[in-house]
């Protein structure tokens, strides 16, 4: 049975591997390819205005905003990872997150406005002062900003606004050049990005929190049994009751129960990965590159997306055979410590040596 789950890719784990918790880049690694999909689908394929007025009730059933949901909770356990392992942890951590803005900024500003990465940080930072806390109060912590976050209120505007700026958006994505895009994604991010963005601030902080408390809870030592029980629960009350929260934290547990160690190293190398998205993109559907927004059907950029992602699965696997680190997570983890890190794995040093 062990040599079937190596050879399926199927492995439990609940212990860490080589200093990593594996079973987390799995998670991430899946959360990952499901905003893929959305991010496809919805803000390149077409404008993110246009998509809101189509019918995609499986996309926002099963998958929009779920796997968002499951990349904050993965953030919150990785923050509580590297806090504990940190000898100045609130230092280290601020100078972690300030970097990730910065980051965040750059693409936000100059590729693409659906960046979630400033977003990340700012809740980052919020974070640090309960990355100490014991489970229980964290838990606590993060069902309060949770239950608040339903009554933060943002108001789209009007019906026929949106509709016209899903008209100029799908044009000028479309034809424009670089320099007409960056003006119109600047407005955009102003008028109407931002505000969305900080209105889901305290959801996503209070699910960032729920990571670090399931990770101050032992979650990588759980038994199978509490997996089967918040999968089943999370899944059925997800779909039962159309909530989105319970829906994530099912997929978690499921994933848990038969995590897919091949989506480790797309895991591990979530930033670069996300990065790698965002530049392919908008280079295929912009005007300064293919300019296809608008013109393929959900099913052929489903298709494309399912690719892309086996792609990079394969490239990650194949990169991380000889890095340890992913380029920009390298980067990130550089600037955070103020010196160049070590890229190569020991043994390709000494090879090359």
């Amino acid at each position: 049975m062990r040599e079937l789950r190596r050879h399926l890719g199927l492995l439990i784990i609940q212990q860490p591997v080589k200093e990593r918790y594996l079973a987390l880049d799995v998670l991430r690694g899946v959360a990952l390819f499901g905003v893929l999909i959305i991010n496809l689908e919805g803000d390149f394929r077409v404008s993110l205005w246009q998509y809101i007025f189509e019918s995609h009730e499986f996309l926002r059933r099963f998958i929009e905003f779920k796997a968002i949901d499951l990349f904050s909770i993965c953030f919150g356990i990785s923050a509580a990872l590297q806090a504990g392992r940190a000898a100045s942890p609130v230092t280290l951590m601020a100078r972690r997150f300030l970097v990730l803005a910065a980051f965040g900024l750059v693409h936000l500003v100059f590729i693409w406005n659906g960046d979630i990465l400033t977003l990340y940080a700012l809740c980052g930072l919020l974070l640090i002062p309960f990355l100490r806390l014991h489970w229980i109060p964290l838990t606590v912590a993060a069902m309060a900003v949770l239950a608040v976050s339903f009554y933060v209120p943002f108001h789209f505007p009007p019906e026929a606004v949106l509709r016209a700026e899903a008209v100029d958006a799908t044009r000028i994505y479309a034809t424009g050049g670089y320099g007409q895009i960056f003006s119109f994604r600047w407005d955009e991010t102003r008028r109407f990005i931002a505000p969305l963005l900080l209105a889901t601030l305290p959801k996503v902080f209070g699910l960032m929190l729920t990571g670090v408390a399931l990770f101050r809870g032992g979650l990588f030592s759980w038994p199978r049994r509490v997996f089967v029980v918040t999968a089943t629960i999370g899944i059925f009350l997800g779909l039962g009751l159309n909530q989105e929260i319970p829906l994530a934290l099912g997929y978690g547990s499921l994933i848990m129960l038969f995590p897919l160690s091949l989506l480790g190293a797309a895991g591990q190398m979530a930033l670069t990965n996300y990065l790698v998205q965002s530049m392919v993109f908008s280079f295929i559907f912009y005007g300064y590159g293919l300019g296809l927004m608008g013109t393929l059907s959900t099913a052929l950029v489903a298709a494309f997306g399912v690719s892309f992602y086996v792609l990079q699965i394969l490239l990650s696997r194949v990169w991380l055979t000889r890095f340890e680190y992913g380029p920009f997570e390298w980067l990130w983890r550089s600037l955070t410590y103020g010196r160049r890190l070590p890229l190569r794995k020991k043994r390709y040093l000494a090879h090359a040596k």
